[in-house]
C-alpha cells in the first residue's frame, strides 16, 4: 500500500480514489463542488484533496500517482484543518500523522502564524514578543523566580537570562527578604492566630523564609491547673 493512501480499505478514502477518473475530463474544483461541503461529505473531501497532492505532474505518468506530495497544490480547506491543529499545539508528526500533506507544508504553515509561540509550554516553545515584555516587566518589578514560572510557564533558566539581559547578576540566595519593620508586623499578624502561608503570601515570601525569618512560634495553651 502506498504511504500516501490513508485507510484505503474502503469508506472515505476508497470513494476518494474512485472519484479520480474524473478528473480525465473535469477540474479538481469542479470535483470538489461535485462533492460538497455537507458535514457527511467532509471526509470524502478530505481524502480527495489528500490524494490531489500527488497528482502527477506530466501525461508520462500515465495517471499514477506520485509518492511526494506537491504542497503548492494545497487546498484552502487542508490548510484550515492543518491550521488548527497548528493552533492547538499539535506536534508536527502529530499532524502529519492525521492528514499527510508533506512536512514542508506543515513547516510552512507553522512558520506563517508563528505556531511556535502558540505553544503554552513544552518543547519548541517559543516566547512572543508581547510575553517578553510582559516578563522583562515582571523581572523589573523584583518578583520573584518561583512566581514567574508559574505565571508565565518558564523554567529557572529563562528567568534567569531576563534577568542577566537587564545586568542583574546578583544572587539572590544571600538577599534577606524580609526587613526589621516586616519582620515585626508578621510576628503581629502570627499572634493574632493568621495561618503561617497567609502571612507568607501577604508578604510575598515562601513559608520557608517566614518560618525562618520569624523567631515567634505558635505553642498550645498549657491545661489551667
Amino acid at each position: 500500500m502506498p504511504r500516501f493512501m490513508p485507510d484505503a480499505a474502503g469508506g472515505p478514502a476508497k470513494e476518494a480514489r474512485g472519484l479520480l477518473s474524473l478528473l480525465q475530463t473535469n477540474s479538481v474544483e469542479s470535483v470538489r463542488q461535485t462533492i460538497g461541503m455537507n458535514p457527511e461529505r467532509l471526509p470524502v473531501l478530505r481524502e480527495f484533496d489528500l490524494l490531489t497532492l500527488h497528482l502527477p505532474r506530466s501525461k508520462r505518468m500515465r495517471g499514477r500517482l506520485r509518492v511526494r506530495c506537491n504542497g503548492r497544490t494545497l487546498s484552502p480547506f487542508l490548510r484550515a484543518l492543518v491550521l488548527a491543529c497548528l493552533r492547538n499545539g499539535w506536534p508536527q508528526r502529530r499532524i502529519l500523522q492525521k492528514y499527510p500533506v508533506g512536512p514542508g507544508v506543515v513547516l510552512r504553515l507553522s512558520k506563517e502564524i508563528s505556531a511556535s509561540t502558540l505553544k503554552p509550554c513544552g518543547r519548541g516553545r517559543r516566547l512572543s514578543g508581547e510575553v517578553k515584555d510582559a516578563i522583562l516587566a515582571n523581572v523589573k518589578m523584583k518578583r520573584r523566580s518561583t512566581d514567574l514560572q508559574r505565571k508565565f510557564r518558564i523554567d529557572y533558566g529563562t528567568v534567569q537570562t531576563f534577568r542577566r539581559s537587564l545586568g542583574d547578576f546578583e544572587d539572590r540566595r544571600h538577599w534577606k527578604k524580609l526587613s526589621q519593620e516586616q519582620i515585626e508586623r508578621a510576628t503581629a499578624m502570627l499572634r493574632r492566630g493568621e495561618k503561617w502561608r497567609a502571612v507568607a503570601s501577604a508578604f510575598d515570601v515562601s513559608l520557608a523564609t517566614l518560618q525562618k525569618r520569624v523567631t515567634f512560634r505558635k505553642r498550645k495553651n498549657s491545661d489551667a491547673t
